[in-house]
């Protein structure tokens, strides 16, 4: 009877595969503001200026529903970073006409005179501020390459809302910002740490609670030299749960073209950093699945899974040549988008087509899915606006 059972499901899973659903965009934001990606599987915010109104639209399943409208009391400046947790909205924001001022500000999603925030100054304009995943702790950098990591935790013996909370700076670090650096200082998915990159080349990472080094991940020989805009880190990934990182980057000297190397480290406390026997110069975009232990790389106009603890190849197929990818986070499939428009969604082991989704636009910048998997959704920008773009994924067996 399990037999009859088990087959039974295969065919059905085979006769799924084989008419792939193609799925129309659902929903779609204009005027959304491009720094508010990485908190895209959250939600979206939309902050009104002009009247001081704040909306927080929630992905609730294959949903998106407008949880909040908010006349609030924050300054009339851009958003730059958020983050929801429960009924608490976290607001970052900065000055435009100043921008060396920095404001952040908890809201109580049903108590809109629930406002607490905190002010931080800075002597040089501010390029980056965001909050950690734990909401207690705020990075920033400056255009002189100062980094600063505040305390913006509530007095704990503090009732009332107030305009005033105390903001304590921790940790101060200082490196050349580069023209073309691949990346900036950023926090990593749980917020326990942050990284920044290393003069000369390479990667430290930081505890994010109180900045003091943890790791370092190495980078180019002391004698390359390198012309043009070249950064030494090419891309970063973390697994979900932190245990592992991937670093694409730049292992030898040149002018047009350097060559690459991908290192994954296991155990980054001991800086075991291993290099992967793939040839990383065709890599456009990795990401780590769900169980921690593959790494999906596009390379080429090929999609790789690759196996990151015996360092080898377990599944290859060709899907173009892709700029996007993102792993789903509680199924084993791979979401892919394509120079050719193609957005696709894989089966990781078998590399079979699942669905596809009609309508993305060629300008998207990042994928991502919603907290649950039940939304896909793409970033980016026209010439003209940002955009997002959002897809329901469809029930596959």
């Amino acid at each position: 009877m399990g037999m009859m059972l088990g087959l039974f499901a295969a065919v059905i899973q085979s006769a799924w595969m084989g008419s792939a659903p193609v799925q129309e965009p659902r929903y779609s934001w204009r005027q959304a503001p491009p720094a508010l990606e990485r908190r895209l599987s959250q939600g979206v915010l939309q902050w009104q200026v002009e009247d001081k109104t704040l909306i927080f639209t929630a992905f609730d399943k294959s949903r998106a529903v407008e949880k909040a409208r908010l006349e609030t009391d924050l300054p009339a400046w851009p958003v730059v970073d958020w983050m929801r947790h429960g009924q608490n909205l976290f607001v970052v924001q900065q000055n435009a006409a100043a921008p060396g001022e920095i404001s952040l500000a908890r809201l109580n999603l049903s108590k809109p005179g629930s406002l607490f925030q905190w002010r931080l100054s800075h002597p040089e304009p501010v390029m980056r501020a965001t909050l950690n995943h734990h909401r207690r702790r705020l990075l920033t950098l400056d255009e002189k390459g100062a980094v600063r990591l505040w305390r913006v935790e509530l007095d704990p013996y503090q009732e009332r809302p107030t305009m005033s909370q105390k903001a304590v700076l921790l940790k101060e670090h200082h490196f050349n910002v580069q023209k073309g650096a691949a990346f900036v200082p950023s926090w990593s998915p749980l917020g326990n740490f942050y990284t920044m990159p290393r003069h000369g080349g390479g990667l430290l990472l930081y505890d994010g609670q109180d900045g003091v080094v943890l790791g370092d991940f190495g980078g180019v020989p002391r004698d390359a030299v390198y012309r043009g805009d070249n950064p030494p880190i090419q891309a970063l990934a973390f697994s979900q749960r932190e245990e592992r990182i991937a670093v694409l980057r730049y292992s030898a000297p040149g002018v047009q073209s350097p060559a690459s190397d991908l290192v994954v480290w296991d155990n980054w406390g001991l800086n075991q950093g291993r290099l992967m026997r793939v040839d990383a110069d065709r890599i456009r975009a990795m990401d780590f699945d769900r169980m921690e232990d593959q790494l999906v790389l596009a390379s080429g106009d090929r999609l790789m899974v690759w196996d990151a603890v015996a360092n080898q190849v377990r599944k290859e197929w060709p899907a173009g040549v892709v700029d996007l990818l993102r792993c789903h986070p509680r199924r084993s499939w791979i979401a892919a988008k394509n120079r050719a428009g193609e957005l696709t969604l894989y089966e990781m082991n078998t590399g079979q087509t699942l669905a596809t989704f009609a309508g993305a636009d060629a300008h998207g910048t990042r994928l991502e899915f919603s907290y649950d998997g039940r939304l896909l959704l793409l970033l980016g920008r026209t010439q003209s606006e940002p955009f997002i773009q959002a897809w329901v994924v469809p029930p596959i067996p």
